[in-house]
């Protein structure tokens, strides 16, 4: 079973977790962890 994600343009893509986490990663930059 594969796990998918809906792109804003409605089409689906295959997960990619390495792109979550630096996504994520970058979003939190700064930010104080308490």
């Amino acid at each position: 079973m594969s796990m998918y994600v809906l792109k804003r343009n409605g089409r689906r893509e295959s997960v990619h977790f390495d792109k979550i986490t630096s996504r994520v990663s970058k979003l939190c930059y700064g930010l104080d962890a308490k």
